[in-house]
């Protein structure tokens, strides 16, 4: 990938574009809960994430990548947040109540 801002921004409005297209709206009218005892949380959330992160971390090889859902199997993931460094937040549904 480039190092230019402008071409990293729209490859990264490109991944967005396609996780929502093939994996969000799609799935909408079959969305159910999983168990979760903090916050509500569906497969297309865990999916939504895991496909941005990869995709990030293709785009931006030296960033951390810190998703939602990955932070809360892995509270070490925080830490990681003090280091020098680019980092991606990924939180692919935020509201995940109301869109199920």
């Amino acid at each position: 990938m480039s190092n230019n801002p402008q071409e990293l921004l729209a490859a990264v409005a490109g991944l967005i574009d396609r996780v929502v297209n093939e994996v969000i709206i799609p799935a909408q009218a079959g969305v159910t809960l999983l168990d979760d005892e903090d916050e509500p949380v569906t497969r297309v959330d865990i999916e939504a994430e895991r496909q941005l992160s990869a995709g990030l971390q293709r785009l931006l090889p030296s960033a951390l990548v810190i998703g939602e859902e990955a932070a809360k199997s892995d509270p070490g993931l925080h830490r990681a947040l003090e280091a020098p460094g680019s980092v991606w937040l990924v939180d692919p549904i935020d509201g995940t109540g109301n869109y199920a």
